[in-house]
């Protein structure tokens, strides 16, 4: 029983190493093109820069369809509520969700149960602005 299941065990380790080989290192010895193949290093560099040149190739803007692109996807922020009042930071801590630590390392859980988390945050927007 025991010889069975390590002779399985061996031939699953096998073909691990098949599939993702990295125990090994691959070497791109050439390239084959139409008109040849290519063994020196300069020309492996000259092909697939020629290859590859079309797709990072500088492309042309269409100003228009940027713009109409840019306000698809963003949102106009108005700036009359700037900077927020001691209330809307209040309002905003309350809205949000539990979440990871933020820059500060402090989950939003731990600012929403300070009991002086609103006068620091809006001390802090002050210092910051």
């Amino acid at each position: 029983m025991m010889k069975k299941l390590k002779q399985q065990q061996r031939r699953l380790q096998q073909r691990c190493k098949v599939r993702a080989p990295v125990d090994r290192r691959r070497v791109l010895r050439g390239i084959r093109h139409p008109l040849g193949t290519y063994t020196a290093p300069d020309e492996i560099a000259a092909c697939i820069s020629f290859y590859w040149g079309p797709v990072f190739d500088s492309k042309p803007i269409f100003e228009a369809s940027a713009k109409v692109y840019i306000e698809k996807l963003t949102k106009h922020v108005v700036l009359s509520n700037f900077p927020p009042s001691k209330r809307m930071i209040e309002k905003q801590l309350s809205l949000v969700h539990h979440s990871g630590p933020g820059p500060d390392l402090l989950p939003c859980a731990a600012w929403q149960r300070a009991p002086m988390a609103v006068d620091i945050l809006d001390e802090v927007m002050v210092w910051i602005l």
